[in-house]
């Protein structure tokens, strides 16, 4: 947040340089620099901050776990309707063979 409001103001001293003496701007121009600096410090503590390397890596983590669960899910949802077709399938050759057993029965007491 203090990186935030560092580059708000160097963008506000840059916007009013325009309406300023040479020395004014000469001014405001250092200005900028040193918090154009101190945000990119700042941006370079938080990178390297242990707690933030710790929630990085935990994130990381919760990814793959994630995507393992994802993973595990699809092949248990795989498995799931690959075993639904061998029982329909299985239904459907029965259901054949009674309907031509209930054909064979018809035609031969025809």
């Amino acid at each position: 947040m203090r990186a935030l409001s560092r580059a708000l103001l160097a963008i506000a001293a840059i916007a009013a340089m325009t309406a300023c003496s040479e020395s004014d701007r000469s001014d405001m121009s250092s200005d900028a620099r040193d918090a154009a600096h101190s945000a990119s410090t700042e941006a370079t503590k938080v990178a390297n901050d242990a707690d933030m390397k710790r929630t990085e890596a935990d994130l990381k983590h919760l990814g793959h776990v994630a995507a393992q669960d994802v993973r595990k899910g699809a092949a248990e949802a795989k498995a799931a309707t690959n075993s639904m077709l061998t029982d329909a399938q299985h239904a459907a050759h029965k259901a054949g063979e009674r309907q031509d057993q209930k054909d064979q029965t018809g035609s031969s007491s025809s």
